[in-house]
């Protein structure tokens, strides 16, 4: 994974939903042994190749979801894969908290009911 650019990176750590801190740390002892391998002493040494990859410059508009209830099932996917915890179960009904969400899309991509667009 050492050669994964960010967004591929945090794309794998999102798809993991609840499961991305275990994700996470495997890739960092993965890439701690990359590091090793190639003889870099830290993270530094190679930083200014990396940060301008990270920048958020390019980021579109976030799009928040709309919810169907009549076509939700309850499964919790939505919730699963939501990494900023926007996403809540209450009276069998999904809440998006809109301050919350960051509109990457995830949820609505694994709902199998399409009750997120």
């Amino acid at each position: 994974m050492a050669g994964a650019s960010a967004v591929q990176i945090y794309s794998a750590v999102h798809m993991a939903g609840n499961q991305g801190a275990a994700f996470l740390n495997n890739f960092i002892k993965d890439f701690d042994a990359w590091i090793n391998k190639y003889e870099y002493t830290n993270i530094n040494s190679f930083k200014d190749i990396l940060l301008p990859k990270l920048s958020r410059t390019h980021q579109t508009n976030r799009i928040i979801p709309k919810y169907n209830k009549n076509l939700c099932t309850n499964c919790k996917a939505c919730i699963n894969i939501c990494l900023e915890n926007a996403i809540s179960l209450s009276k069998n009904k999904i809440i998006i908290n809109k301050s919350k969400c960051i509109g990457c899309g995830a949820c609505a991509s694994v709902c199998p009911t399409k009750a997120l667009k």
